[in-house]
């Protein structure tokens, strides 16, 4: 072959790789971190409205700024959802200002007609419009209710 040839064949070599698909890099998948040195803890024995505060299995964020948390399941006592109010900061998940972590469950919302024997919760989610669905693994069931 002769340089000329070389040449040409070189040019087109380059030309055919810098136009051949190149494989495209798997997306890098966001970073999942927990906030602060340790965890929230509500003391064993809180109590709302005569219910104890345990056995907590989902969590979402309420557009009032609380949190809806979900009982996993409880024997016989009535299956409900805990809301609660604390602060999620840069050192972490602490109580509201001026409040102790007995204070952090405020209120509690009953699910009428399942107790823990015929509800075991384990999902939460939030709709926009107020809903709140959650899910058993007793039945398996999903339900719905408004807030």
């Amino acid at each position: 072959m002769t340089r000329l040839g070389r040449g040409f064949a070189l040019a087109l070599a380059l030309a055919a790789g810098a136009c051949a698909p190149h494989a495209l890099a798997p997306p890098t998948p966001p970073a999942a971190t927990l906030l602060g040195k340790g965890p929230l803890i509500v003391p064993f024995g809180a109590r709302v409205d005569g219910f104890r505060v345990g056995g907590l299995s989902a969590i979402a964020r309420a557009a009032d700024g609380t949190y809806l948390a979900l009982v996993d399941n409880d024997g016989e006592t009535q299956a409900r959802l805990f809301r609660l109010a604390f602060t999620v900061g840069e050192n972490g998940v602490a109580p509201l200002p001026g409040k102790t972590a007995l204070e952090v469950p405020v209120g509690v919302i009953p699910i009428s007609g399942f107790n823990g024997k015929s509800f075991d919760g384990e999902g939460l989610a939030l709709e926009p419009a107020g809903e709140v669905l959650v899910s058993s693994e007793t039945e398996p069931s999903d339900r719905k209710s408004v807030v």
